[in-house]
């Protein structure tokens, strides 16, 4: 089978690209990078076009003009890529660009998958109406929209003004990667980072973007802090320093200000495998962003047996983190402080008959081959019925 795949350089993208060779397709990809530096049989990278003479238009066309000429350009350019694949599918992670490209070539079948953030986005104030309506147009063009949070359907169907068919896929873990343990790596980035022994570890391990709500986290952990006698540390790890600079001085200042900064460590980012040795240096992973869908988090610290602190929204209600982690409304800092109090209180083996549930769950319901098998049969039954 060939499939056409586009989306961000990413461990998500990545992924998605490896189960597809495993099962033997063909599979091209257009992102931003090559996941891959050596070659792979079967595998193909196109590198994310950029409109030759671009800046040239914008200097001699009024905007409006110019945007239109680049708008149509780009997508004679997706429909030229689809035309010279002839995949039997096409699979478009994050309603981006991308997606909205592909959907104006009309290229089928068409699979697409939404992280969450790529929807949420367009039900604030301040959305972008152009923006929201490109995400309602690619919505409505796909023939089937993969979806890792309930609430998602619901949603995908009001921007796209119309019913979209949906299908709940989580992302996945590889649980014997993802896995209590890693004692002694943990004890090795103890080192690394300086973290006293007796420390208590906090991790906030989301990208540094501000819908993280990492700031909100800083605040909580430094109202926190003196009813732990100050024995505690809070980690933030990079994913793109290129990306995150700008955030991550203004979380500095902000420690700089609450008098804690001698109690913040910042993480580079690691490679995927190496990332069950960060849960591992946990003794509470906290999750406050102020939008999201079912975040990968949730699954990776489950399977590491960590608890999790969180805030609840609707996409994680009547999941297993309601269940199994701690849960605390949104945007208060005051209710997140108290509860980072608590669960750091509390020794990790009081926790272990929960966190053991939790990871069961995510064995039986959230392995990376329960949902590599999905996709490849949300593949197979859209290439059969884009056949006549």
């Amino acid at each position: 089978m060939k499939v056409l795949m586009l989306g961000p350089f990413c461990i998500h993208t990545t992924r998605q690209v490896n189960w597809a060779l495993e099962k033997g397709c063909e599979v091209t990809l257009i992102s931003d990078q090559n996941p891959y530096t050596i070659e792979k049989s079967n595998f193909w990278y196109i590198n994310q076009p950029s409109v030759r003479g671009a800046r040239l238009y914008r200097m001699i066309l009024p905007k409006k003009q110019a945007n239109r000429l680049i708008d149509l350009l780009f997508r004679v350019q997706y429909r030229i890529w689809w035309k010279t694949v002839r995949p039997d599918v096409v699979h478009v992670n994050w309603v981006g660009g991308e997606a909205y490209y592909m959907a104006c070539a009309c290229a089928k079948p068409f699979l697409l998958t939404v992280w969450g953030s790529d929807v949420n986005m367009h039900f604030f104030q301040n959305a972008d109406p152009e923006q929201r309506y490109r995400a309602g147009f690619t919505l409505g063009h796909a023939d089937k929209v993969v979806i890792d949070a309930m609430d998602m359907a619901e949603k995908c169907s009001l921007l796209a003004g119309k019913y979209v068919p949906t299908e709940l896929v989580p992302l996945g873990v590889d649980t014997e990667l993802f896995r209590p343990g890693y004692e002694l790596a943990a004890r090795t980035w103890r080192r690394v980072l300086a973290i006293p022994d007796a420390a208590k570890v906090v991790v906030s391990i989301r990208a540094l973007e501000k819908r993280y709500g990492h700031d909100s986290i800083l605040e909580a952990f430094a109202k926190a802090l003196p009813h732990l006698g100050g024995e505690a540390v809070l980690i933030f790890r990079r994913y793109n320093p290129k990306l995150e600079d700008e955030y991550e001085i203004h979380l500095r200042h902000q420690a700089e200000r609450l008098g804690i900064l001698s109690k913040v460590r910042w993480m580079d980012s690691v490679p995927y495998r190496t990332l069950p040795e960060v849960y591992s240096l946990a003794d509470l992973v906290v999750n406050f962003p102020d939008y999201d869908a079912f975040p990968v988090t949730f699954i990776e610290a489950a399977a590491c047996c960590r608890p999790v602190l969180s805030c609840r929204l609707s996409s994680y209600i009547n999941t297993f983190a309601d269940e199994c982690f701690r849960m605390v409304p949104p945007q208060s800092t005051e209710t997140l402080a108290k509860a980072i109090i608590e669960e750091l209180k509390h020794s990790l083996n009081e926790a272990l008959p929960v966190l053991a549930k939790a990871r069961a769950i995510v064995e039986s319901n959230y392995n990376e081959l329960i949902s590599a098998t999905k996709i490849m049969d949300l593949y197979t039954d859209l290439s059969k019925a884009g056949k006549p």
